[in-house]
């Protein structure tokens, strides 16, 4: 049996222009998933997902016939078509993985599925590992996006990430964050998971020159993130990017939308309007106020990033 393990994501700047080069901040979560995967004499691919609980998310069996895929088990959902569509190519691309007998292939969630911390990169990355293919390469080929969440699925530190013009070789440079307020940094579930298609759907019907714009300053953001001295010295750079992005994109800031009496800074992760945000505190005390609104899901920076 092969077990691989992938990271979950965050990205903590470059949202949206990381799509066209943004140099981007992004930061491996210490949840991610697992996967088994075990060779069996059966020309099928028999497929089983887990909850954080164990409970069953989906199965399915895939029979093996001509490296096609024929699904054994009806109804299919969205979960099972997408996976179809992804071993698929797969085969295509590796057609000797499906020349004798099939497998049997586990995977299990760490953490919520509706999260936003990377169920289809975690996948991607695992299939990819497992079959030999470039991770890049599959994902282009099947959910499509920037790929730094998959750079993000096997680093062991902070991320640079960076799309380049050479096709599936994007730049990523392993950096120390960890912030000497560090602790003094939380994350927040926002009850509510932001599907990334629609978001990145939006962020393309811009105007280049838009978008043009928004790299640049992204670009100084991520740099002025890395340099920040002091907790009001960083706070000042995520203030800077949330009314850029907002001016940029039509939207209000999370924080104007449902969180304006909050005295400290809040920014939003990846595409906005769900999954978690990132929330300054000065005591430990601050964090009751999101308590009392109802969003319970936090995690401290030491708890939350690898």
């Amino acid at each position: 049996m092969q077990q691989i393990r992938a990271n979950g994501k965050i990205l903590l700047s470059g949202e949206y222009g990381v799509l066209d080069g943004a140099q981007s901040l992004a930061l491996p979560t210490q949840l991610g998933q697992i996967f088994r995967f075990e060779k069996i004499n059966e020309p099928e691919i028999q497929w089983k997902s887990l909850f954080a609980d164990n409970s069953l998310w989906f199965e399915v069996i895939f029979k093996l016939e001509n490296n096609q895929l024929f699904e054994q088990i009806t109804p299919a959902t969205s979960e099972t078509t997408r996976l179809k569509e992804i071993l698929e190519y797969i085969f295509i691309r590796k057609p000797n993985l499906a020349q004798t007998g099939g497998y049997k292939i586990t995977s299990q969630l760490e953490f919520d599925k509706d999260w936003g911390l990377g169920s289809s990169s975690t996948l991607i990355y695992a299939l990819s590992k497992w079959a030999g293919v470039n991770a890049y390469e599959l994902l282009e080929n099947t959910f499509g996006g920037s790929g730094y969440d998959l750079a993000c699925a096997d680093a062991s530190t902070a991320i640079l990430y960076k799309k380049t013009n050479q096709p599936y070789t994007p730049s990523v440079q392993p950096i120390h964050f960890a912030p000497d307020f560090k602790e003094q940094l939380f994350f927040v579930y926002l009850n509510e998971k932001k599907n990334s298609r629609e978001a990145i759907a939006h962020y393309q019907q811009l105007k280049k020159s838009q978008r043009t714009h928004l790299i640049e300053v992204q670009n100084r953001i991520t740099q002025n993130l890395l340099t920040a001295q002091t907790l009001t010295d960083f706070e000042a750079v995520l203030e800077k990017s949330e009314s850029v992005l907002s001016r940029v994109l039509g939207i209000k800031t999370v924080k104007e939308e449902r969180f304006k009496d909050y005295p400290y800074s809040i920014k939003s992760l990846g595409g906005w309007g769900g999954d978690f945000v990132l929330v300054t505190t000065r005591k430990a005390k601050d964090m009751d106020y999101f308590i009392h609104q109802g969003y319970t899901n936090y995690f401290s920076f030491e708890d939350f990033i690898k």
